[in-house]
Protein backbone atom coordinates (compact mmCIF):
# COMPACT_ATOMS: atom_id res chain seq x y z
CA UNK A 1 0.00 0.00 0.00
CA UNK A 2 3.06 2.30 0.08
CA UNK A 3 2.44 3.48 -3.48
CA UNK A 4 -1.11 4.55 -2.56
CA UNK A 5 0.10 6.43 0.50
CA UNK A 6 2.75 8.13 -1.62
CA UNK A 7 0.16 9.26 -4.16
CA UNK A 8 -2.17 10.61 -1.46
CA UNK A 9 0.68 12.52 0.17
CA UNK A 10 1.57 14.01 -3.21
CA UNK A 11 -1.95 15.34 -3.88
CA UNK A 12 -0.98 18.94 -3.04
CA UNK A 13 2.20 18.68 -5.09
CA UNK A 14 0.40 17.99 -8.36
CA UNK A 15 0.43 21.07 -10.56
CA UNK A 16 -2.39 22.31 -12.79
CA UNK A 17 -3.03 25.01 -15.32
CA UNK A 18 -6.41 26.71 -15.47
CA UNK A 19 -7.38 27.95 -18.90
CA UNK A 20 -9.99 30.49 -17.74
CA UNK A 21 -8.84 34.01 -17.02
CA UNK A 22 -7.96 35.23 -13.54
CA UNK A 23 -11.19 37.19 -13.38
CA UNK A 24 -13.37 34.13 -13.94
CA UNK A 25 -16.15 34.12 -11.38
CA UNK A 26 -16.53 31.51 -8.69
CA UNK A 27 -19.44 29.81 -10.39
CA UNK A 28 -17.53 29.11 -13.59
CA UNK A 29 -14.68 27.70 -11.51
CA UNK A 30 -17.15 25.56 -9.58
CA UNK A 31 -18.58 24.22 -12.85
CA UNK A 32 -15.05 23.35 -13.99
CA UNK A 33 -14.41 21.61 -10.66
CA UNK A 34 -17.68 19.67 -10.91
CA UNK A 35 -16.84 18.56 -14.45
CA UNK A 36 -13.47 17.25 -13.25
CA UNK A 37 -15.12 15.47 -10.30
CA UNK A 38 -17.78 13.80 -12.46
CA UNK A 39 -15.10 12.79 -14.95
CA UNK A 40 -13.19 11.08 -12.12
CA UNK A 41 -10.35 13.57 -12.45
CA UNK A 42 -10.12 13.87 -8.68
CA UNK A 43 -6.71 15.58 -8.47
CA UNK A 44 -7.83 18.45 -10.68
CA UNK A 45 -11.19 18.62 -8.90
CA UNK A 46 -9.49 18.79 -5.51
CA UNK A 47 -7.23 21.59 -6.69
CA UNK A 48 -10.21 23.67 -7.89
CA UNK A 49 -12.42 22.93 -4.88
CA UNK A 50 -9.62 23.82 -2.47
CA UNK A 51 -9.26 27.17 -4.22
CA UNK A 52 -12.98 27.84 -3.88
CA UNK A 53 -13.05 27.35 -0.09
CA UNK A 54 -10.23 29.82 0.52
CA UNK A 55 -10.76 33.50 1.25
CA UNK A 56 -13.30 33.27 4.05
CA UNK A 57 -16.33 33.50 1.76
CA UNK A 58 -19.36 31.53 3.03
CA UNK A 59 -21.78 30.86 0.23
CA UNK A 60 -23.34 27.81 -1.41
CA UNK A 61 -20.29 27.35 -3.62
CA UNK A 62 -18.00 27.16 -0.58
CA UNK A 63 -20.31 24.67 1.15
CA UNK A 64 -20.78 22.54 -1.98
CA UNK A 65 -17.02 22.53 -2.57
CA UNK A 66 -16.44 21.29 0.98
CA UNK A 67 -19.14 18.66 0.41
CA UNK A 68 -17.31 17.38 -2.67
CA UNK A 69 -13.96 17.33 -0.85
CA UNK A 70 -15.49 15.18 1.91
CA UNK A 71 -16.82 12.84 -0.78
CA UNK A 72 -13.37 12.61 -2.38
CA UNK A 73 -11.77 11.95 1.01
CA UNK A 74 -14.16 9.02 1.45
CA UNK A 75 -13.57 7.65 -2.05
CA UNK A 76 -9.78 7.78 -1.80
CA UNK A 77 -9.43 7.05 1.93
CA UNK A 78 -7.63 10.37 2.41
CA UNK A 79 -8.13 11.01 6.15
CA UNK A 80 -5.81 14.01 6.09
CA UNK A 81 -8.06 15.76 3.56
CA UNK A 82 -11.12 15.03 5.68
CA UNK A 83 -9.44 16.40 8.80
CA UNK A 84 -8.62 19.62 6.94
CA UNK A 85 -12.21 20.06 5.77
CA UNK A 86 -13.55 19.12 9.19
CA UNK A 87 -11.36 21.79 10.80
CA UNK A 88 -12.52 24.39 8.27
CA UNK A 89 -16.13 23.37 8.82
CA UNK A 90 -15.93 24.49 12.47
CA UNK A 91 -15.62 28.10 11.29
CA UNK A 92 -18.73 27.86 9.11
CA UNK A 93 -21.90 29.40 10.55
CA UNK A 94 -24.92 27.13 10.64
CA UNK A 95 -27.80 27.71 8.26
CA UNK A 96 -30.84 25.96 6.81
CA UNK A 97 -29.67 26.20 3.21
CA UNK A 98 -29.68 22.99 1.16
CA UNK A 99 -25.91 23.21 0.62
CA UNK A 100 -25.21 23.45 4.36
CA UNK A 101 -27.57 20.55 5.15
CA UNK A 102 -25.95 18.43 2.46
CA UNK A 103 -22.51 19.14 3.92
CA UNK A 104 -23.67 18.18 7.42
CA UNK A 105 -25.03 14.92 6.05
CA UNK A 106 -21.82 14.19 4.10
CA UNK A 107 -19.62 14.75 7.17
CA UNK A 108 -21.93 12.62 9.33
CA UNK A 109 -21.91 9.81 6.77
CA UNK A 110 -18.12 9.91 6.53
CA UNK A 111 -17.70 9.65 10.32
CA UNK A 112 -20.19 6.77 10.42
CA UNK A 113 -18.26 4.81 7.78
CA UNK A 114 -15.07 5.64 9.70
CA UNK A 115 -16.55 4.05 12.83
CA UNK A 116 -16.82 7.30 14.80
CA UNK A 117 -20.46 6.80 15.77
CA UNK A 118 -20.71 9.41 18.53
CA UNK A 119 -19.36 12.12 16.23
CA UNK A 120 -21.72 11.06 13.43
CA UNK A 121 -24.71 11.33 15.79
CA UNK A 122 -23.74 14.91 16.66
CA UNK A 123 -23.72 15.92 12.99
CA UNK A 124 -27.02 14.15 12.30
CA UNK A 125 -28.59 16.03 15.25
CA UNK A 126 -27.78 19.35 13.58
CA UNK A 127 -29.74 18.63 10.40
CA UNK A 128 -32.89 20.69 9.87
CA UNK A 129 -36.04 18.63 10.73
CA UNK A 130 -37.87 20.39 7.88
CA UNK A 131 -35.17 19.74 5.29
CA UNK A 132 -34.85 16.96 2.69
CA UNK A 133 -31.96 15.25 4.53
CA UNK A 134 -33.77 14.79 7.83
CA UNK A 135 -35.17 11.27 7.35
CA UNK A 136 -31.89 10.02 5.88
CA UNK A 137 -30.10 11.57 8.87
CA UNK A 138 -32.47 9.76 11.25
CA UNK A 139 -31.66 6.49 9.48
CA UNK A 140 -27.92 7.02 9.85
CA UNK A 141 -28.37 8.08 13.48
CA UNK A 142 -30.40 4.93 14.21
CA UNK A 143 -27.64 2.86 12.60
CA UNK A 144 -25.04 4.57 14.82
CA UNK A 145 -27.14 4.03 17.96
CA UNK A 146 -27.55 0.35 17.13
CA UNK A 147 -23.79 0.04 16.61
CA UNK A 148 -23.15 1.28 20.17
CA UNK A 149 -25.92 -0.93 21.65
CA UNK A 150 -28.39 1.87 22.30
CA UNK A 151 -31.13 -0.27 20.81
CA UNK A 152 -34.17 1.36 22.45
CA UNK A 153 -33.29 4.77 20.97
CA UNK A 154 -32.49 3.21 17.58
CA UNK A 155 -35.84 1.39 17.47
CA UNK A 156 -37.65 4.63 18.28
CA UNK A 157 -35.94 6.40 15.36
CA UNK A 158 -36.72 3.59 12.94
CA UNK A 159 -40.37 3.85 13.99
CA UNK A 160 -40.35 7.59 13.32
CA UNK A 161 -39.07 7.00 9.80
CA UNK A 162 -41.55 4.19 9.08
CA UNK A 163 -44.53 6.23 10.29
CA UNK A 164 -43.46 9.53 8.77
CA UNK A 165 -45.79 11.06 6.18
CA UNK A 166 -42.74 12.18 4.21
CA UNK A 167 -41.39 8.64 3.84
CA UNK A 168 -43.90 7.98 1.04
CA UNK A 169 -41.50 9.86 -1.22
CA UNK A 170 -38.73 7.44 -0.26
CA UNK A 171 -40.14 3.93 0.00
CA UNK A 172 -36.62 2.46 -0.08
CA UNK A 173 -35.82 4.34 3.13
CA UNK A 174 -39.01 3.02 4.74
CA UNK A 175 -38.21 -0.59 3.85
CA UNK A 176 -34.58 -0.23 4.90
CA UNK A 177 -35.79 1.10 8.23
CA UNK A 178 -38.16 -1.85 8.63
CA UNK A 179 -35.30 -4.28 7.98
CA UNK A 180 -33.00 -2.33 10.31
CA UNK A 181 -35.62 -2.41 13.07
CA UNK A 182 -36.30 -6.13 12.55
CA UNK A 183 -32.59 -6.97 12.73
CA UNK A 184 -32.24 -5.11 16.01
CA UNK A 185 -35.27 -6.97 17.38
CA UNK A 186 -33.51 -10.19 16.33
CA UNK A 187 -30.42 -9.16 18.31
CA UNK A 188 -32.71 -8.58 21.31
CA UNK A 189 -34.30 -12.03 20.66
CA UNK A 190 -37.73 -10.49 20.22
CA UNK A 191 -38.47 -12.81 17.35
CA UNK A 192 -42.24 -12.43 17.09
CA UNK A 193 -41.98 -8.64 16.82
CA UNK A 194 -39.24 -9.03 14.19
CA UNK A 195 -41.60 -11.24 12.16
CA UNK A 196 -44.31 -8.58 12.27
CA UNK A 197 -41.84 -6.02 10.86
CA UNK A 198 -40.60 -8.26 8.05
CA UNK A 199 -44.14 -9.15 7.02
CA UNK A 200 -45.01 -5.45 6.61
CA UNK A 201 -42.76 -5.14 3.55
CA UNK A 202 -44.78 -5.01 0.34
CA UNK A 203 -44.20 -7.84 -2.20
CA UNK A 204 -43.47 -5.21 -4.86
CA UNK A 205 -40.55 -3.84 -2.83
CA UNK A 206 -36.98 -4.54 -4.02
CA UNK A 207 -36.27 -5.64 -0.42
CA UNK A 208 -39.07 -8.21 -0.32
CA UNK A 209 -36.86 -11.20 -1.18
CA UNK A 210 -34.34 -10.16 1.45
CA UNK A 211 -37.15 -9.94 4.03
CA UNK A 212 -38.37 -13.46 3.13
CA UNK A 213 -34.88 -14.86 3.57
CA UNK A 214 -34.47 -13.16 6.93
CA UNK A 215 -37.91 -14.41 8.03
CA UNK A 216 -36.63 -17.95 7.45
CA UNK A 217 -33.67 -17.15 9.70
CA UNK A 218 -36.05 -15.84 12.38
CA UNK A 219 -37.82 -19.22 12.42
CA UNK A 220 -34.45 -20.99 12.59
CA UNK A 221 -33.55 -18.85 15.62
CA UNK A 222 -36.90 -19.82 17.16
CA UNK A 223 -36.14 -23.47 16.33
CA UNK A 224 -39.39 -23.60 14.36
CA UNK A 225 -37.84 -25.59 11.53
CA UNK A 226 -41.10 -26.47 9.78
CA UNK A 227 -41.87 -22.78 9.21
CA UNK A 228 -38.24 -22.10 8.26
CA UNK A 229 -38.37 -24.85 5.65
CA UNK A 230 -41.69 -23.58 4.31
CA UNK A 231 -40.12 -20.17 3.67
CA UNK A 232 -36.92 -21.60 2.18
CA UNK A 233 -38.91 -23.87 -0.13
CA UNK A 234 -41.07 -20.93 -1.20
CA UNK A 235 -37.99 -18.84 -1.94
CA UNK A 236 -36.74 -21.49 -4.35
CA UNK A 237 -39.84 -20.90 -6.50
CA UNK A 238 -39.18 -17.17 -6.64
CA UNK A 239 -36.37 -17.75 -9.13
CA UNK A 240 -37.85 -16.10 -12.23
CA UNK A 241 -35.11 -17.58 -14.39
CA UNK A 242 -37.08 -20.82 -14.29
CA UNK A 243 -39.87 -19.34 -16.40
CA UNK A 244 -38.75 -15.98 -17.83
CA UNK A 245 -35.95 -15.12 -20.29
CA UNK A 246 -32.98 -13.37 -18.67
CA UNK A 247 -33.39 -10.16 -20.64
CA UNK A 248 -36.86 -9.53 -19.13
CA UNK A 249 -35.86 -9.97 -15.48
CA UNK A 250 -35.41 -7.15 -13.00
CA UNK A 251 -32.40 -8.27 -10.95
CA UNK A 252 -33.99 -6.93 -7.75
CA UNK A 253 -37.05 -9.16 -8.08
CA UNK A 254 -35.40 -12.56 -8.39
CA UNK A 255 -32.71 -14.67 -6.78
CA UNK A 256 -29.30 -15.19 -8.30
CA UNK A 257 -27.94 -18.71 -8.73
CA UNK A 258 -25.60 -17.95 -5.84
CA UNK A 259 -28.53 -16.97 -3.59
CA UNK A 260 -30.36 -20.17 -4.46
CA UNK A 261 -27.35 -22.34 -3.65
CA UNK A 262 -26.86 -20.62 -0.31
CA UNK A 263 -30.51 -20.99 0.71
CA UNK A 264 -30.79 -24.57 -0.51
CA UNK A 265 -27.67 -25.52 1.45
CA UNK A 266 -29.28 -24.07 4.57
CA UNK A 267 -32.42 -26.04 3.76
CA UNK A 268 -30.37 -29.23 3.39
CA UNK A 269 -28.73 -28.85 6.79
CA UNK A 270 -32.13 -28.38 8.45
CA UNK A 271 -33.24 -31.65 6.83
CA UNK A 272 -30.13 -33.36 8.23
CA UNK A 273 -30.90 -32.10 11.75
CA UNK A 274 -34.42 -33.52 11.35
CA UNK A 275 -33.02 -36.86 10.17
CA UNK A 276 -34.77 -36.39 6.81
CA UNK A 277 -31.75 -37.80 5.04
CA UNK A 278 -33.38 -38.57 1.70
CA UNK A 279 -34.68 -34.99 1.36
CA UNK A 280 -31.32 -33.61 2.47
CA UNK A 281 -29.43 -35.76 -0.02
CA UNK A 282 -31.70 -34.59 -2.85
CA UNK A 283 -31.17 -30.92 -1.90
CA UNK A 284 -27.39 -31.29 -1.65
CA UNK A 285 -27.32 -33.02 -5.05
CA UNK A 286 -29.24 -30.06 -6.51
CA UNK A 287 -26.75 -27.64 -4.95
CA UNK A 288 -23.77 -29.56 -6.31
CA UNK A 289 -25.33 -29.75 -9.77
CA UNK A 290 -26.14 -26.03 -9.67
CA UNK A 291 -22.68 -25.31 -8.28
CA UNK A 292 -20.99 -27.13 -11.16
CA UNK A 293 -23.03 -25.15 -13.70
CA UNK A 294 -22.57 -21.81 -11.90
CA UNK A 295 -18.86 -22.44 -11.36
CA UNK A 296 -18.40 -23.24 -15.04
CA UNK A 297 -20.34 -20.10 -16.06
CA UNK A 298 -18.50 -17.82 -13.66
CA UNK A 299 -15.08 -19.20 -14.59
CA UNK A 300 -15.81 -18.59 -18.26
CA UNK A 301 -17.11 -15.08 -17.56
CA UNK A 302 -14.36 -14.10 -15.15
CA UNK A 303 -11.69 -15.44 -17.49
CA UNK A 304 -13.34 -13.50 -20.30
CA UNK A 305 -13.20 -10.26 -18.29
CA UNK A 306 -10.60 -8.15 -20.05
CA UNK A 307 -9.64 -4.50 -19.56
CA UNK A 308 -7.53 -2.33 -21.81
CA UNK A 309 -3.85 -1.88 -20.92
CA UNK A 310 -4.65 1.41 -19.21
CA UNK A 311 -7.59 -0.26 -17.34
CA UNK A 312 -9.89 2.51 -18.59
CA UNK A 313 -12.06 0.39 -20.91
CA UNK A 314 -13.87 -2.92 -20.68
CA UNK A 315 -13.00 -4.75 -23.88
CA UNK A 316 -14.77 -8.06 -23.26
CA UNK A 317 -18.27 -6.59 -22.85
CA UNK A 318 -18.54 -3.90 -25.54
CA UNK A 319 -21.47 -1.57 -26.24
CA UNK A 320 -24.06 -2.54 -28.85
CA UNK A 321 -22.08 -0.74 -31.55
CA UNK A 322 -18.97 -2.75 -30.66
CA UNK A 323 -17.13 0.09 -28.94
CA UNK A 324 -15.55 -0.71 -25.53
CA UNK A 325 -17.35 0.37 -22.37
CA UNK A 326 -15.68 3.05 -20.27
CA UNK A 327 -14.70 2.03 -16.74
CA UNK A 328 -13.07 5.33 -15.86
CA UNK A 329 -16.19 7.42 -15.26
CA UNK A 330 -18.41 4.83 -13.57
CA UNK A 331 -16.28 2.34 -11.68
CA UNK A 332 -18.95 1.00 -9.31
CA UNK A 333 -21.49 0.30 -12.05
CA UNK A 334 -18.86 -1.27 -14.30
CA UNK A 335 -17.83 -3.83 -11.68
CA UNK A 336 -20.82 -4.26 -9.35
CA UNK A 337 -23.93 -2.64 -10.80
CA UNK A 338 -24.84 -4.41 -14.04
CA UNK A 339 -26.44 -7.78 -14.78
CA UNK A 340 -23.45 -9.46 -16.46
CA UNK A 341 -22.38 -12.72 -14.71
CA UNK A 342 -18.96 -11.28 -13.82
CA UNK A 343 -20.67 -8.31 -12.12
CA UNK A 344 -23.02 -10.65 -10.23
CA UNK A 345 -19.99 -12.60 -9.04
CA UNK A 346 -18.15 -9.50 -7.81
CA UNK A 347 -21.31 -8.05 -6.25
CA UNK A 348 -22.29 -11.23 -4.39
CA UNK A 349 -18.91 -12.68 -3.47
CA UNK A 350 -16.73 -9.71 -2.52
CA UNK A 351 -17.03 -8.11 0.90
CA UNK A 352 -18.12 -4.50 1.37
CA UNK A 353 -14.55 -3.51 2.32
CA UNK A 354 -13.09 -5.28 -0.74
CA UNK A 355 -15.47 -3.38 -3.03
CA UNK A 356 -14.53 -0.07 -1.40
CA UNK A 357 -10.83 -0.86 -1.73
CA UNK A 358 -11.15 -1.65 -5.44
CA UNK A 359 -13.06 1.58 -6.11
CA UNK A 360 -10.47 3.53 -4.12
CA UNK A 361 -7.47 2.12 -5.98
CA UNK A 362 -9.04 2.60 -9.39
CA UNK A 363 -10.21 6.15 -8.57
CA UNK A 364 -6.69 7.16 -7.54
CA UNK A 365 -5.18 5.41 -10.54
CA UNK A 366 -7.51 7.04 -13.09
CA UNK A 367 -6.97 10.47 -11.51
CA UNK A 368 -3.23 9.98 -11.71
CA UNK A 369 -3.59 8.72 -15.28
CA UNK A 370 -5.30 11.97 -16.31
CA UNK A 371 -2.59 14.03 -14.63
CA UNK A 372 0.09 12.15 -16.52
CA UNK A 373 -1.67 12.84 -19.81
CA UNK A 374 -1.71 16.57 -18.99
CA UNK A 375 1.88 16.62 -17.76
CA UNK A 376 3.15 14.98 -20.92
CA UNK A 377 2.58 18.30 -22.65
CA UNK A 378 4.94 20.05 -20.22
CA UNK A 379 7.69 17.44 -20.28
CA UNK A 380 7.66 17.26 -16.46
CA UNK A 381 6.17 13.80 -16.31
CA UNK A 382 8.87 11.30 -15.31
CA UNK A 383 7.92 10.93 -11.64
CA UNK A 384 4.18 10.78 -12.28
CA UNK A 385 4.56 8.32 -15.16
CA UNK A 386 6.59 6.08 -12.83
CA UNK A 387 3.90 6.27 -10.15
CA UNK A 388 1.14 5.58 -12.66
CA UNK A 389 3.01 2.59 -14.10
CA UNK A 390 3.66 1.18 -10.63
CA UNK A 391 0.00 1.47 -9.65
CA UNK A 392 -1.01 0.02 -13.02
CA UNK A 393 1.14 -3.07 -12.37
CA UNK A 394 -0.30 -3.37 -8.87
CA UNK A 395 -3.90 -3.23 -10.10
CA UNK A 396 -3.25 -5.71 -12.89
CA UNK A 397 -2.12 -8.16 -10.20
CA UNK A 398 -4.89 -7.18 -7.77
CA UNK A 399 -7.80 -7.82 -10.14
CA UNK A 400 -6.85 -11.48 -10.83
CA UNK A 401 -6.49 -11.92 -7.06
CA UNK A 402 -10.11 -10.79 -6.61
CA UNK A 403 -11.16 -13.27 -9.29
CA UNK A 404 -9.40 -16.04 -7.33
CA UNK A 405 -11.25 -14.98 -4.17
CA UNK A 406 -14.57 -15.24 -5.99
CA UNK A 407 -13.67 -18.72 -7.21
CA UNK A 408 -12.50 -19.79 -3.75
CA UNK A 409 -15.71 -18.59 -2.10
CA UNK A 410 -17.79 -20.30 -4.74
CA UNK A 411 -15.81 -23.50 -4.07
CA UNK A 412 -16.71 -23.13 -0.39
CA UNK A 413 -20.39 -23.35 -1.35
CA UNK A 414 -19.83 -26.57 -3.26
CA UNK A 415 -17.73 -27.90 -0.37
CA UNK A 416 -20.54 -27.20 2.12
CA UNK A 417 -22.91 -29.31 0.06
CA UNK A 418 -20.32 -32.11 -0.12
CA UNK A 419 -19.81 -31.93 3.64
CA UNK A 420 -23.58 -32.08 4.06
CA UNK A 421 -23.60 -35.37 2.18
CA UNK A 422 -20.80 -36.64 4.44
CA UNK A 423 -22.89 -35.63 7.45
CA UNK A 424 -25.76 -37.71 6.05
CA UNK A 425 -23.46 -40.74 5.73
CA UNK A 426 -22.17 -40.41 9.29
CA UNK A 427 -25.60 -39.71 10.77
CA UNK A 428 -27.06 -42.65 8.88
CA UNK A 429 -24.34 -44.92 10.28
CA UNK A 430 -24.85 -43.40 13.72
CA UNK A 431 -28.57 -44.06 13.52
CA UNK A 432 -27.91 -47.59 12.28
CA UNK A 433 -25.54 -48.15 15.20
CA UNK A 434 -28.19 -46.89 17.61
CA UNK A 435 -30.77 -49.19 16.05
CA UNK A 436 -28.38 -52.17 16.25
CA UNK A 437 -27.68 -51.32 19.89
CA UNK A 438 -31.40 -51.03 20.59
CA UNK A 439 -32.03 -54.39 18.87
CA UNK A 440 -29.25 -56.00 20.90
CA UNK A 441 -30.70 -54.57 24.10
CA UNK A 442 -34.20 -55.81 23.18
CA UNK A 443 -32.74 -59.20 22.27
CA UNK A 444 -31.05 -59.40 25.64
CA UNK A 445 -34.30 -58.43 27.38
CA UNK A 446 -36.19 -61.14 25.47
CA UNK A 447 -33.55 -63.76 26.32
CA UNK A 448 -33.79 -62.80 29.96
CA UNK A 449 -37.60 -63.06 29.84
CA UNK A 450 -37.40 -66.50 28.19
CA UNK A 451 -34.79 -67.59 30.66
CA UNK A 452 -36.92 -66.44 33.59
CA UNK A 453 -40.04 -68.07 32.11
CA UNK A 454 -38.49 -71.54 31.91
CA UNK A 455 -36.23 -71.24 34.95
CA UNK A 456 -39.11 -70.95 37.47
CA UNK A 457 -40.86 -74.23 36.53
CA UNK A 458 -37.52 -76.03 36.75
CA UNK A 459 -36.85 -74.55 40.16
Amino acid sequence: MKILLLIIVLFPALSFSYSAGADADRRSKFIAAEAAYLNNDLFRAEYFFRGLIKGGVQDDITLSSMDRLVSMAEITGDKKLFEEISAAFKDIKGSSTLAYQSLLYAVGKYTLHDGNYSSSIKFMDRIDPNGPYYLKALYLKATCLGSINRFKEALTLFDRIIRSDSVSTSLDLRDLSIIGKARMLMVLKRYDKALVEYESINPSSPYYLKSLEEVARVFIAKKDYDQALAHLEALAFVNKRLYLPDNTIDQNTTLTDVDLMRLKTLQGYIYVDQNRFEDASQIFNEVILNYNFTKKTFIEELNRLKLSDDLAELLSYPNEDGSPKSVMTNIEYSFFGNSEPYSVAFRDWLTFSEKRELVKYLSIYFSLYRRVEDLKRTGDNIRYVAMRNLLNRYLKAYLPMLVKRVNARLDDMGLRAQLGKIDITWKTKENQSKKIKELQEKKQELLEEIDNKYRKPVE
